[in-house]
């Protein structure tokens, strides 16, 4: 191997761990709540916006407030409640990722179905199922950590 190629190596190595040290939190602080990046999407045209408030950890669920905004058709705007069913161990999402599931209630009481995949290095697939399509959202988060 070429002393290039090893530290490119090194490098490669020293910026992995370093990701995946910045979303973590010490072994001895428990996982309170995560907290989304604002993302878009689109749909034909139309771009889609959607934010998170933070997702705090109540009981076996994270609940939060989301807000979906579709600029070119306001009509298609949405705010509301979001849940997701936790695993049984949290802190197993932000050392190996997994799936949470749950729904989100919109203020005009409209149910639908939300389904994520969390990476464990910092970034979030969002799906919400509106029964017409399903959006996808990809996304950054953080943990925070409570007492």
């Amino acid at each position: 191997m070429s002393r290039t190629s090893l530290w490119s190596l090194i490098l490669c190595v020293w910026v992995g761990v370093s990701l995946v040290a910045a979303t973590t939190l010490p072994p001895n602080v428990r996982i309170a709540g995560i907290q989304l990046t604002p993302c878009a999407t689109k749909v034909g045209l139309a771009k889609v916006y959607l934010e998170v408030s933070q997702l705090r950890l109540t009981g076996n669920e994270l609940t939060g407030s989301y807000a979906i905004r579709v600029p070119l058709l306001p009509y298609k705007n949405e705010t509301g409640t979001i849940r997701l069913e936790t695993p049984a161990s949290l802190e197993q999402l932000e050392t190996i990722g997994g799936r949470l599931t749950g729904s989100a209630r919109s203020d005009d009481d409209e149910t639908r179905v939300v389904n994520c995949e969390v990476d464990p290095h910092g970034t979030i697939r969002i799906d919400i199922a509106t029964g017409q399509r399903t959006l996808s959202f990809n996304t950054e988060y953080e943990v925070s950590g409570g007492s």
